[in-house]
């Protein structure tokens, strides 16, 4: 009940706010780190095409932003691999706390990682300039063909750059 109420003056604040501020038309994503509708659509299909976790949303149709396409309306990601859980590692958090943070002087604490720790104990970190990747694990799901990575040290000035 107390919730659907904040909710209802959430919604009616930024609906107000909206009518007041208007839809941005011009960029300003450099000065004030805001996106228009079509650099969010823009920034959405790359996202979309990069990395195959994201897509689009519709919502629902109550809510739909009048700005956007009605099936763009939102992005989310499912499937993220995570080979550790949560729990995990609080647990481990709760297990380490004096090994991972230790207070040094004028309030200052030193950390420490703990998966260095563990890399030091077994064969080390990896090397990912090194060409063997006879270690590397592979993570399915994704079955696009391989694009070529570009190095942005080999780009022209000159090309477009599609945020600008």
């Amino acid at each position: 009940q107390m919730s659907n109420i904040k909710y209802s003056l959430y919604k009616g604040a930024t609906d107000l706010a909206g009518k007041l501020m208007g839809t941005l038309k011009e960029s300003k994503f450099l000065e004030k780190g805001v996106l228009t509708p079509e650099e969010f659509v823009l920034a959405g299909e790359h996202l979309t095409h990069k990395c195959n976790t994201w897509q689009w949303e519709a919502g629902k149709p109550d809510l739909t932003n009048k700005n956007l396409p009605a099936d763009k309306q939102y992005l989310v990601t499912k499937g993220v691999p995570c080979d550790k859980r949560i729990k995990d590692l609080q647990k481990f958090h709760e297990e380490n706390a004096a090994e991972l943070e230790r207070d040094v002087e004028d309030g200052w604490v030193e950390t420490s990682n703990p998966e260095s720790k563990s890399a030091a104990n077994n064969e080390g970190a990896l090397d990912l300039d090194s060409d063997d990747d006879n270690k590397m694990q592979v993570i399915g799901g994704n079955e696009k063909a391989e694009e070529p990575i570009l190095d942005l040290d080999d780009m022209n000035s000159d090309d477009d750059n599609m945020f600008a």
